[in-house]
């Protein structure tokens, strides 16, 4: 179910981080609501 959220790989691109970074706030602004 790690679709791209976690990657087994070290390469940490900067867009995946972004897109996970983003992910992580809407799921804790949807828990703050």
């Amino acid at each position: 179910m790690s679709h791209g959220l976690v990657p087994t790989e070290p390469k940490y691109s900067p867009i995946q981080k972004r897109k996970i970074f983003r992910a992580l706030r809407h799921s804790k602004a949807y828990l703050n609501t």
